[in-house]
């Protein structure tokens, strides 16, 4: 790869769109299900198992030239919201109505589905930051999902119509969950 191509957790801009690939959660929703005994489907288990790190989409990303900032979210999406915060010295707010569908696991509870989405850890998806008008050129490299806005401090979620703090919680390596 080209060194001018480098991608860092550092350049997100304020005002730029915050924007994911896949679905995040998936991975983590397998381990719920497997935790509660719950029958997943192979598409969920397989996110588990088997996790499929988004080269393709961050080698189109960075040569498409239209993101300021990128990650993965390996250790979950609201972690690395924090990460890339820091690194950026700005701030994001997201959309949990935004948030890409996840399957439904038939004993699970939809507020589940939702925290997995934030808080699991164990997908490879990219977070990553576009100036809107480099949207598409970003939406040519590879498919996405406009989460939120880059703002200029802090880290919020609007859930049902009320903005909250969203806490820097995730996958932790050497302390768990």
């Amino acid at each position: 790869m080209k060194k001018e191509l480098l991608i860092r957790r550092s350049g997100a801009k304020q005002g730029d769109m915050v924007c994911v690939t896949g679905n995040p959660g998936k991975a983590g929703i397998a381990l719920l299900a497997l935790e509660k005994k719950i029958p997943a489907g192979t598409e969920i288990l397989k996110a588990l198992f088997e996790p499929a790190p988004r080269i393709n989409e961050g080698l189109a990303l960075a040569e498409s030239r239209s993101v300021t900032s990128m990650m993965d979210i390996s250790d979950g999406l609201a972690l690395s919201l924090h990460d890339m915060s820091k690194a950026s010295g700005v701030g994001f707010k997201i959309y949990e109505d935004r948030l890409p569908a996840l399957p439904h696991v038939k004993g699970l509870k939809n507020g589940e589905l939702k925290d997995a989405a934030v808080f699991s850890g164990g997908d490879f998806e990219l977070l990553f930051t576009v100036p809107p008008q480099k949207l598409e050129k970003a939406r040519k490299a590879c498919t996405l999902t406009v989460i939120g806005e880059v703002i200029e401090d802090g880290v919020f979620i609007e859930r049902a119509g009320r903005v909250e703090e969203l806490p820097a919680r995730g996958y932790e390596h050497f302390g768990g969950h």
